[in-house]
């Protein structure tokens, strides 16, 4: 991708990824978030980066709406949050950085 788009997509996706409240190894923690019920309750049981994405992206006033509705965003934040859980945080993070480096 590339644009600037991509850094916020990183950062979103980021947040979707602790939002899902289990390390990689597969060990829950606690969001320690106002709205971990319903955040939790949301991404529950869903796998893929677009479920994932698409659950928290409909939660009532956790994302502008305007962004919300954003299917190029949507897109953006999908497709690095795949890379998140395909090939694991470092990566995604060491990827982010030669990126802006570039």
């Amino acid at each position: 991708m590339g644009s600037a788009l991509d850094t916020y997509a990183f950062a979103i996706a980021a947040w979707m990824r602790y939002a899902l409240g289990r390390s990689e190894a597969g060990e829950r923690y606690a969001l320690r978030d106002p709205r971990e019920e319903e955040i939790t309750g949301a991404v529950d049981r869903h796998q893929s980066a677009a479920e994932i994405a698409g659950r928290l992206f409909a939660l009532p006033g956790l994302f502008p709406a305007t962004l919300a509705a954003s299917r190029t965003f949507a897109e953006a934040v999908t497709h690095q949050l795949g890379l998140m859980l395909a090939e694991g945080m470092r990566t995604a993070i060491r990827r982010e950085a030669e990126r802006c480096r570039a």
